[in-house]
């Protein structure tokens, strides 16, 4: 029996060897162990503010995101800035027989719009609207003086026939000339031409022709000048009235009476001013009357000057405009 008592303890021994050392052990004698106190919560997060708007921010516009520039549509290209220049176009020709003999002298010098690109070079092809339109008016401005540079062998003709009949005034030096010259005037929208011309085909005296023309380059056309007045008749009415007098005044410097200086019906002619060549330039406006057209040509070429302070009442704000005047007060 004690050996078997011996064997129990052991196998008791053992067991407690195999229990693991966290388990708490307990005896009944001893209180039991109490669990570890716990830890407190943590205090809760209070929940952030929210900011209101500041009174900026309230009136400030919505910032949107521009989109990518490759997603934006291609900007529509400005018109193109074009202008205009007046060059010199000269036209040469001299008629000489077969001996050398000078028979008449032509040259002319004649004005010839051309349109001008923003890159400096005239237009030649309308290859947007504005150069199509710009050509256009070109085409209208050069179309008065085609005549002139047209081919026209009506001259040679007349002068070798009148060389048949008398020779002898071209062999002493004499010789048919004709001439044209001009000069030019221009605001931002109104090319003003002065011309002259000069002719002689062998007979008593040459002649001399006065000329002028107003283009408007905006509506690309030539222009009266009536159309500058705010009433045309009563604009008419008013520079005719101003032309008899000057017309008057010079026949008293000359001590003549003005029928005996013009025609008889020079009132009349002057009453239509507006039918006769025009021009404009830094001085005013300035009205022309060829030899034989007011008077005889012994009485000689007339023009007529009106001062710009002598024209502004009576302008409409399309003649201010054209003219490159300011508007009136």
């Amino acid at each position: 029996m004690k050996r078997t008592f011996v064997w129990l303890l052991t196998i008791v021994l053992l067991l407690s060897a195999c229990v693991p050392s966290d388990v708490p052990k307990t005896h009944p004698d001893l209180p039991a162990a109490t669990p570890p106190a716990a830890e407190p919560p943590a205090s809760p997060v209070p929940p952030m503010k929210k900011e209101e708007p500041s009174q900026e921010s309230m009136s400030a516009p919505p910032v949107h995101a521009q989109p990518p520039e490759e997603l934006m549509p291609p900007a529509e290209p400005l018109p193109e800035q074009i202008t205009y220049s007046v060059e010199r176009d000269v036209r040469e020709e001299k008629i000489v027989t077969g001996e050398g003999v000078k028979l008449a002298s032509v040259r002319y010098q004649l004005p010839l719009l051309r349109a001008v690109g923003e890159d400096g070079v005239p237009i030649t092809e309308g290859t947007t609207p504005e150069r199509s339109r710009a050509l256009e008016v070109s085409a209208a401005f050069n179309e008065k003086f085609d005549p002139w540079r047209q081919e026209d062998d009506t001259l040679r003709r007349t002068v070798i026939e009148d060389y048949g009949y008398r020779p002898d005034m071209f062999t002493m030096g004499m010789y048919y000339v004709d001439e044209l010259d001009f000069s030019v005037w221009r605001t931002e929208k109104l090319i003003s031409i002065r011309a002259d011309s000069y002719s002689y085909y062998g007979g008593a005296h040459p002649n001399t022709m006065l000329l002028g023309w107003n283009f408007d380059l905006e509506s690309g056309a030539y222009v009266n000048p009536l159309s500058i007045g705010h009433d045309e008749q009563e604009f008419r009415a008013l520079v005719a009235a101003e032309l008899v007098i000057q017309a008057d005044e010079r026949a008293a410097a000359l001590q003549q009476e003005p029928t005996a200086m013009y025609w008889e019906d020079y009132r009349n002619v002057l009453g239509n001013w507006s039918e006769y060549p025009v021009f404009f330039d830094t001085a005013g406006m300035t009205v022309r009357f060829s030899p034989y057209e007011l008077g005889s040509y012994a009485a000689g070429a007339h023009e007529f000057t009106f001062s710009y302070a002598f024209l502004e009442p009576y302008l409409s704000d399309y003649g201010r405009d054209l003219l490159g005047l300011k508007p009136a007060a």
